[in-house]
């Protein structure tokens, strides 16, 4: 039972901190930055993330291999053991 009141508060928490970020953290490949970093998280969908591939272009969403899931502090898809939630944050640009 206490699992699932702490499986609850944690929920209740990353939405509320999330609620600001409404879209999919899709970059618009537009600043250096984006071409230097390449990799960004998708917001919606942990087992997916987008890379800028051309400036101004648009960007291409990637899966990460089964059984792995985006980790955007690694900037890399790890197994899901080693995956833990970080807050979404906006890319320099947007498409």
């Amino acid at each position: 039972m206490k699992f699932y009141g702490l499986a609850i508060f944690v929920l209740i928490v990353g939405i509320s901190t999330a609620a600001h970020i409404h879209d999919d953290g899709e970059p618009g490949c537009k600043t250096p930055e984006e071409l230097e970093v390449v990799n960004y998280r998708n917001n919606w969908d942990p087992t997916r993330y987008w890379a800028c591939t051309q400036d101004g272009g648009p960007a291409v969403s990637l899966k990460c291999p089964h059984g792995q899931a985006w980790l955007d502090s690694q900037k890399n898809c790890v197994d899901w053991e080693n995956w833990d939630w970080e807050e979404p944050t906006h890319p320099p640009s947007k498409p």
